[in-house]
């Protein structure tokens, strides 16, 4: 993905040589693209992907304890039951900690799992610890409002990428009636393109495609668990 951004600011700017060919514009705009794609947005995407990743993880290691503990009976052989099921950088970090306190090492978690289900997960596991009872029925609504979150994530970054779809077809046809009033009646473009509102018309129209890009990226970025 990130190679296919940095790709974006120099075909943008070919793009607009083409239709501008105006240095001037072509340098300011090329770097404007330049610093969205190469700098702020996979920044920016790498956060949103990061935050999808540990709340996937968050989800798998809740149900994968709760069912090692529904076995084990303990938090302690439940935890050393679940490692090896576990992704290797979070197994890492956990045995970093050096400790073989189960409750230490769960405390610790919610630093990597900054969200309410894995708090609301700590209380009934506290719970179990103290006052016993079935571990699956303590957790059936939580696991059940995980799952719910999980397929409405799902719907959500579907409609997301039907969007970008429509972004993208909308864009590319009026490239597309760039391109062919460029070549296809290029004595008159040539013309038209000495006229400076026009070069403004050019800068605004890749400005705006620009603004397009962001506000897509804003509300994707907003596509979010309520875990």
């Amino acid at each position: 993905m990130s190679k296919i951004l940095y790709i974006v600011p120099a075909l943008a700017a070919v793009f607009i040589w083409f239709c501008a060919e105006n240095i001037y514009i072509t340098v300011s705009l090329g770097l404007l693209y330049a610093f969205y794609f190469a700098y702020w947005l996979p920044r920016r995407l790498r956060r949103f992907y990061r935050r999808e990743r540990d709340f996937r993880q968050c989800y798998q290691f809740i149900n994968g304890f709760v069912i090692a503990m529904s076995v084990k009976k303990t938090p302690n052989a439940a935890l050393e039951s679940l490692m090896g099921q576990l992704p290797d950088e979070l197994r890492s970090e956990i045995n970093n900690l050096n400790t073989i306190d189960t409750t230490a090492v769960l405390d610790h978690l919610k630093i990597r799992f900054p969200f309410p289900s894995y708090e609301m997960f700590l209380t009934i596991i506290d719970l179990y610890v103290n006052q016993g009872g079935s571990i699956l029925e303590m957790t059936k609504l939580l696991l059940t409002t995980l799952r719910e979150q999980e397929n409405g994530y799902r719907h959500k970054m579907l409609i997301a990428r039907r969007k970008l779809t429509n972004y993208v077809i909308l864009w590319l046809m009026t490239a597309i009636v760039l391109l062919v009033a460029r070549f296809g009646v290029s004595d008159l473009y040539k013309t038209m393109a000495q006229n400076p509102l026009f070069l403004a018309g050019i800068g605004s129209y890749f400005a705006f495609a620009l603004y397009a890009v962001h506000a897509w990226v804003t509300r994707f970025a907003k596509v979010t668990y309520d875990g």
